[in-house]
């Protein structure tokens, strides 16, 4: 069995939808800058983030914003990967 391309794997975002806060995990091919953010429907940034790495954990609060849906994008040397991520606090 031969094993998944990396660069096919998926952006998670859990919980989803999620209220105080949602966990950010991405796997690279290799050692990369990569550029994270996340922006409303109107295309305003709530977050951005430059950094170094084969791996993305990032747990990002979201306590402030507002209800509704944002997307998360991030930026690779060779694609961009854009996934939605609702919020819905209780």
């Amino acid at each position: 069995v031969q094993a998944a391309d990396p660069l096919d794997a998926p952006l998670l975002l859990s919980p989803n939808p999620a209220d105080t806060y949602f966990n950010l995990s991405y796997e690279l091919e290799e050692e990369q800058y990569i550029f994270i953010s996340i922006f409303n429907s109107q295309g305003h940034y709530l977050y951005r983030m430059t950094k170094f790495t084969d791996i993305i954990n990032e747990t990002i609060p979201t306590v402030g914003w507002e209800n509704g849906t944002y997307y998360v994008q991030i930026l690779l040397k060779s694609k961009k990967v854009t996934e939605e991520l609702k919020i819905v606090h209780n």
